[in-house]
């Protein structure tokens, strides 16, 4: 558990940390691209779906990203971003997701966390 978000009240929070692999460099300067751009239908279906902040890092000089999820606490993020949730329901979220998959990483790979200085 994390403290509460800054744009949250009084709300406990986990994080969910995943990471992908883009195709080439090429493919890469495409993704940041469109992640420059992102649909507005993606931002507040995302948004709608229970996402509080969401970041995507590239480790330097390699095709691989991490992305850093923050979440409610009690959120399934399989349901609320999965096949048959709401997110999936809208046809450009849909076309967003099934792109990025298809055309660029073929999708996200959840990380187990092995350390924390939560109990320090």
């Amino acid at each position: 558990m994390t403290k509460p978000a800054s744009n949250t009240i009084n709300m406990e929070t986990k994080t969910i940390v995943q990471t992908a692999s883009i195709i080439d460099e090429e493919k890469m300067i495409e993704y940041i691209q469109h992640h420059d751009n992102i649909w507005p239908e993606v931002k507040s279906g995302l948004k709608k779906a229970g996402i509080l902040n969401l970041h995507i890092y590239r480790v330097p000089n390699t095709l691989q990203l991490i992305m850093i999820i923050e979440v409610e606490y009690n959120l399934d993020l399989d349901q609320a971003l999965g096949e048959g949730s709401d997110y999936r329901t809208c046809p450009i979220a849909q076309k967003w997701e099934e792109m990025m998959d298809d055309d660029f990483h073929g999708g996200w790979k959840r990380t187990d966390k092995i350390h924390s200085s939560d109990n320090w």
